[in-house]
């Protein structure tokens, strides 16, 4: 591929490619000293893949005037890549497309019955699942739709999957679009990279530079973005061993039970489900209070929790369930409670407890790579369930402190004495630190203003 990369005016003279370990594919690395800054790689858009060359193809053509809405832009590219590897050598890209993976038998799309048992609990099943579902609706649209598209569904997942763990978002004349780009591709992941790429206009080519000194023959890595745990497994089929702890997912579903006393007067609030059933909410969360989704699972939390005579006290607060604002410290203890309950729940959900994940990480002994990042991707759930579990129990253990004091006065001398001691000392808690922002918002709302 080299010696066609470099006909087409291609600089790869600064890489090497070799096979990576299991789980690894390949590996590219430098074939000598590089300095910081300087370019290590070019790909002119001439043997790039792009949606816009994509939809300008056949195939690209013939989806357009078949009238069908595709719903992936991803469908342009994995369409466009199907048509170049069947014309094999009359491809110009013949030699991209057999540097292409045959399989991915790393993605938990394609995962076996087995090794699907091993994340019985997680959410990212069920993301597995939509897009599961997700291909086959848009393959079946294609298939009846665009004329002479004949090709299997085993090799449009391909290609769909091709796209989805190696296209680059790039702007090409002020125009957004995803790229396939020869070697550049091939480069593995890492929250600390050690290059960067961009599309360079004026010389009408893909460019990666070095962002530090790597010296040779050793591996260069890209950062595919700051993504959870799960988008990292789901997306790509790899995971990290210490991904960063603030980004990671977990699911977590809170219910209004059927037999609130208040359910009559809250199920319309809600506006989804039938009387006479339980109603629920699933909120995908990050830990840490400012992350998104979680203030509104608080709110939904103080919701559900609510006493007939809040809601015909201060109608107007509860309006929006998502939106439910600080009402009082006995109500914010009900909402914390609820949220843990709800947290264990999804716990529950696990056959094994986290510390016997962490154990069979620590002693690291596995059939294969897959395996292995089942253990991962679970763990990191649980670890951010966990997070949530213990954030409720830290600010019940406040509130119940705060509320032992009798006046608003002696609750705001309270609240300032143990502000000038570590939290973490007060409350004994690890993550006493990350909760600073609830404590910023929420605590001293209620302390001060109520």
């Amino acid at each position: 591929m080299r010696a066609w990369l470099r006909k087409f005016g291609s600089d790869v003279y600064l890489v090497d490619i070799q096979k990576g370990k299991e789980g690894e594919g390949r590996i590219v690395s430098v074939s000598e000293n590089v300095k910081d800054g300087q370019r290590i790689l070019f790909v002119p858009v001439s043997v790039m893949m792009t949606s816009a060359s994509a939809q300008s193809s056949s195939i690209g053509k013939r989806i357009r005037d078949s009238g069908c809405t595709v719903k992936s832009s991803h469908t342009w590219l994995a369409a466009h890549l199907m048509e170049e590897k069947r014309k094999q050598k009359q491809s110009r890209f013949f030699q991209y497309t057999c540097s292409l993976p045959k399989r991915f038998d790393n993605m938990p799309i394609n995962f076996t019955t087995e090794q699907k048992h091993l994340l019985k609990g997680s959410s990212s099943l069920e993301q597995v699942k939509a897009m599961s579902n997700e291909l086959r609706q848009e393959y079946s649209t294609l298939v009846e739709h665009v004329k002479g598209f004949d090709y299997s569904f085993e090799v449009f997942v391909w290609a769909r999957l091709c796209v989805l763990t190696r296209a680059f978002a790039i702007e090409k004349n002020g125009r957004p679009m995803d790229a396939l780009v020869p070697v550049a591709d091939m480069l593995n992941h890492s929250n600390n990279p050690t290059v960067s790429w961009y599309y360079d206009n004026s010389q009408k080519g893909f460019v990666i530079t070095a962002e530090k000194g790597i010296n040779k023959g050793t591996e260069v890595f890209d950062s595919y973005g700051i993504k959870s745990q799960r988008r990292f497994f789901v997306n790509y089929g790899f995971t990290i061993d210490r991904n960063i702890f603030k980004h990671n997912q977990a699911v977590i579903t809170v219910t209004l039970s059927s037999l609130d006393p208040a359910y009559k007067h809250k199920l319309p609030r809600i506006g989804t489900g039938a009387g006479g059933r339980d109603a629920s909410a699933r909120f995908t969360v990050s830990p840490g209070y400012r992350s998104r989704g979680v203030g509104r699972m608080l709110s939904y939390c103080r919701f559900v929790t609510a006493k007939q005579e809040e809601l015909n006290k201060a109608p107007d607060k509860f309006a929006r369930p998502q939106e439910v604002g600080i009402i009082s410290i006995p109500s914010e203890i009900r909402a914390l409670k609820r949220l843990e309950q709800s947290t264990l729940q999804a716990l529950s959900m696990f056959p094994d407890p986290l510390h016997s994940d962490h154990k069979a990480l620590k002693t690291n002994v596995f059939r294969n790579a897959n395996d292995r990042n089942c253990m991962v991707m679970r763990a990191s759930e649980k670890e951010v369930l966990h997070w949530f579990v213990g954030f409720c129990r830290a600010m019940c253990d406040l509130y119940r402190r705060l509320s032992s004091e009798t006046t608003a006065e002696s609750r705001i001398a309270t609240f300032n004495k143990m502000h000038k001691i570590t939290w973490r000392k007060v409350l004994g808690h690890k993550w006493m630190q990350s909760y600073k922002d609830y404590i910023d918002d929420a605590v001293e709302e209620l302390i001060f203003e109520h």
